[in-house]
């Protein structure tokens, strides 16, 4: 794991609040993660999860708010075609660096507006082993913090 000394160049996401606004979600992988990340990032403290289950012909994306103390309850944020999850989990991958046909973890600092989140990510895109699923665990950065 990278340690919290290591400055690492925020990655910006473009808002997206409404579901409806990407238009197609299959010919629109773009939108609908900035709009699974945006909806993650409106949060100071939350998980972002989903993961395929054979055969399912869609995948359901969960939010859970955290805190120092609580583990909340998931919310269901979207239900998409499941081939989206896979799309999704190879962007995040590859931008980080981590292979994308398989399994890995690593940090990254999101960024919308001004705002940054510190991010572990973990992911499994890897279908006949370990299955395809993703976890991005996210915290707002205070104020006055540097990246």
């Amino acid at each position: 794991m990278l340690g919290s000394e290591i400055r690492m160049t925020p990655f910006e996401v473009p808002k997206v609040t409404s579901l409806s606004s990407v238009g197609e979600p299959l010919a629109n992988i773009p939108g609908v993660l900035s709009f699974l990340l945006t909806s993650l990032m409106s949060r100071d403290q939350a998980l972002l999860h989903a993961e395929y289950s054979k055969p399912a012909p869609q995948t359901s994306w969960y939010l859970r708010l955290r805190s120092r103390d609580c583990e909340g309850e998931d919310e269901t944020i979207a239900v998409l075609p499941s081939s989206i999850l896979q799309s999704c989990t190879a962007r995040i991958a590859v931008h980080m660096g981590i292979l994308q046909t398989g399994s890995g973890h690593g940090r990254i600092v999101l960024s919308q507006e001004g705002r940054h989140h510190d991010c572990q990510v973990f992911v499994s895109n890897n279908s006949r082993e370990s299955g395809c699923w993703l976890r991005i665990y996210a915290k707002a950065q205070q104020k006055g913090l540097s990246q």
